[in-house]
Parts: structure tokens; C-alpha cells; sequence
């Protein structure tokens, strides 16, 4: 039997669910498929953290508990998913993940900011600053409005 998520009938998509809406766990980060995610980032309806990674990638590994941990905290508020740049190679190119690991921030389905390589101080910042963001002017990033970055 196969783990794939295509395989998982429905599996996958539920354990999505119940990540995006807290889950009993208060969160979790969920394997997705490259159309799963597309689908995630397509709802806006809450921030979505993706964390671009691949299988062979130590850094990758090491990420792993701390981002399990942040989805605890923060789960209640932001969608966590990892994503397999070997698996999802067309969604990678286009989001010019060049790295691994690389953390891509969402809002409303437009990215707000990047951690590149093992960055865990980083990655609490930019959620405190991405839940912070809920609410906030079009076209504000982790990085400020754009009238205040001009």
C-alpha cells in the first residue's frame, strides 16, 4: 500500500482540513501534494506556511521538529504544509525556491516573506509578524507596507 497522496483516498485532503482548522492538536504540519497546496493557497483564508524541502536535505530534517513545534503555537491561526521540491518540481520553479530548506509565507494567497536555510528565531518572528498581518492593508508584507518600503 502506498503512502503517496494520491493513493490515500481522501486522506490527505482531511488531514489538510484538520490542520488549516486546528485540528485536535492546535495544528500540525502536513505533507502536501504540489496540488494540494495549490488548492491551500487558493482558499485565503488564513496564512499559509509552506516549507519547501526534500527528502535527501539534512537542514531539512533538522527543521522538521521546529516547525512541528511552531504548528503547535501557531496552528490555530496559520495552515502549516511541507512540501517536496523533487515532488512538486513546477510549484518550486515558479515560487524560485533555489534552496532547501526555504520557508514561504502566505497571505491571502500572495507570499509575504522567505526564510532561507535552518533559521528557527526567523521563522517565530515572521509568524508573530504574519498572524499580525491578518487584517492588514493590500499589499502588506513581512517586510512592511508598500508605501512604507518605497
Amino acid at each position: 500500500m502506498s503512502d503517496r497522496p494520491e493513493d490515500v483516498a481522501g486522506g490527505e485532503a482531511a488531514a489538510i482540513g484538520a490542520a488549516r482548522d486546528g485540528g485536535a492538536s492546535g495544528g500540525g504540519v502536513v505533507d502536501a501534494s504540489e496540488e494540494e497546496a495549490r488548492r491551500e493557497l487558493a482558499r485565503r483564508q488564513r496564512p499559509v506556511v509552506v516549507d519547501f524541502h526534500a527528502t535527501w536535505c539534512g537542514p531539512c530534517r533538522w527543521l522538521e521538529p521546529v516547525l512541528e513545534e511552531l504548528s503547535g503555537e501557531f496552528g490555530d491561526s496559520v495552515t502549516f504544509l511541507k512540501v517536496d521540491v523533487d515532488e512538486a518540481p513546477a510549484l518550486a520553479g515558479e515560487l524560485r525556491i533555489a534552496s532547501v530548506p526555504t520557508v514561504v509565507f502566505f497571505r491571502d494567497g500572495e507570499e509575504v516573506g522567505r526564510s532561507l536555510g535552518l533559521e528557527p528565531a526567523r521563522l517565530r518572528v515572521m509568524l508573530e509578524e504574519v498572524t499580525e498581518l491578518r487584517g492588514a492593508p493590500e499589499g502588506a508584507t513581512l517586510h512592511g507596507s508598500p508605501e512604507e518600503r518605497e
